[in-house]
């Protein structure tokens, strides 16, 4: 009992001062509010939706980094492949690898190729059922090309380099390895 007492001994004095400084009526928001209100709830929503756009467009980007990453790889298979059918064919292990007289140079090759070629600089890859190429299909962002350095008589030295760009910044993958004749 006592605090209900207290409660409408304060509330004249309480509506009083409030209307008095028109701060807020018992009734209702001041417009001052609402347009606070508004506002804190926009900002919210474009912070929202700037988060969301970011992480589109970083999911793109690292998308397109790990298919670089693997065609890298996938040129490095190539050229692997190309010195197995050598040997299964009796060839010499590293016939097919040289698409120059003298090395370093770049080239180019896809899963059907038996031999390397002289790469072609602006030669986009093309994707073709799932399976990228040079000749068929719709065109990528990927250029790959397949350097051949140094060699001796055992060993031969590639590089695998697969450029791209995106959103006008321009991005890399490359996979180095040292070939040899181990049969």
């Amino acid at each position: 009992m006592k605090t209900k007492k207290f409660i409408d001994f304060l509330t004249p004095i309480r509506n009083k001062f409030l209307t008095g400084l028109a701060i807020r009526s018992p009734k209702g928001f001041l417009l001052l509010e609402v347009i606070v209100a508004i506002f804190l709830i926009t900002v919210g929503m474009v912070g929202a939706l700037i988060a969301i756009q970011q992480l589109v467009t970083a999911t793109k980007i690292a998308s397109f980094q790990m298919t670089g990453i693997y065609l890298s790889q996938e040129g490095m298979e190539i050229v692997r492949n190309i010195r197995d059918a050598n040997w299964l064919g009796g060839r010499a292990w590293n016939a097919g690898i040289f698409c120059c007289p003298s090395p370093p140079c770049d080239c180019k090759a896809d899963y059907t190729a038996t031999s390397l070629v002289s790469f072609v600089s602006g030669e986009f890859l093309r994707i073709n059922g799932g399976f990228y190429n040079y000749t068929s299909g719709t065109a990528t962002p990927f250029i790959r090309r397949i350097r051949v350095a140094s060699t001796t008589a055992d060993r031969i030295d590639l590089t695998v380099f697969v450029d791209w760009q995106e959103r006008g910044k321009n991005y890399q993958a490359s996979t180095t390895e040292h070939l040899y004749n181990w049969r």
